[in-house]
């Protein structure tokens, strides 16, 4: 499946269905929403490939991702990806390219990921496999060249990280704004 720049494809929403036969979504200077899905591959390729420009932002949620090299290939683009179960496939569950662009990932189960110099990944905003942490304890707390666990105070339910020892914690917050938007996934 393919969305590219037409005006058909910018706004297009993919929901609630079953890719399972080992072909995945690519994405070209467009920004569809995809949510509820299940993109399954068969060990190669791309589960979802974006690509475009910085202002190239897909939201891409609730959906699960598995079984590909990379789960999903973000290359100077600005998708917003939440909620997400990025399993394993061959090879990465996430991986970023290219310096243009600003890919924002919370909330999401990650197994892997690999780049990062431009992507926003708060650690403490995201589930993470063990070869993912390792791969960030590696890296003194970094993917590429920003800080994972940043030092804003969040609303949201969130892993507080000791880059330190290693160890994690999660805290459960009790605000009005992650009430909020709890509730509209209940």
């Amino acid at each position: 499946m393919q969305f590219e720049d037409s005006s058909d494809d910018q706004n297009c929403i993919l929901e609630y269905c079953e890719l399972t036969n080992g072909s995945g979504v690519r994405i070209d200077s467009a920004s569809p929403t995809i949510s509820w899905c299940k993109i399954i591959g068969t060990g190669g390729g791309y589960g979802i490939e974006v690509s475009g420009s910085a202002e190239t932002k897909p939201l891409i949620t609730h959906t699960q991702i598995d079984n590909w090299v990379v789960g999903i290939r973000i290359s100077k683009s600005s998708p917003l990806i939440d909620y997400c179960l990025l399993g394993m496939g061959n090879g990465v569950a996430i991986s970023f390219h290219g310096p243009e662009g600003n890919p924002r990932v919370r909330f999401s189960d990650i197994y892997s990921i690999a780049g990062g110099e431009d992507a926003v990944l708060d650690a403490r905003q995201n589930f993470w496999g063990t070869e993912a942490l390792e791969q960030i304890e590696r890296n003194e707390g970094q993917l590429g060249k920003k800080i994972v666990d940043c030092s804003d105070p969040l609303v949201t339910p969130h892993w507080d990280i000791n880059w330190a020892t290693g160890e994690a914690v999660w805290v459960e917050v009790e605000s009005e704004s992650w009430g909020e938007v709890k509730s509209k996934f209940e």
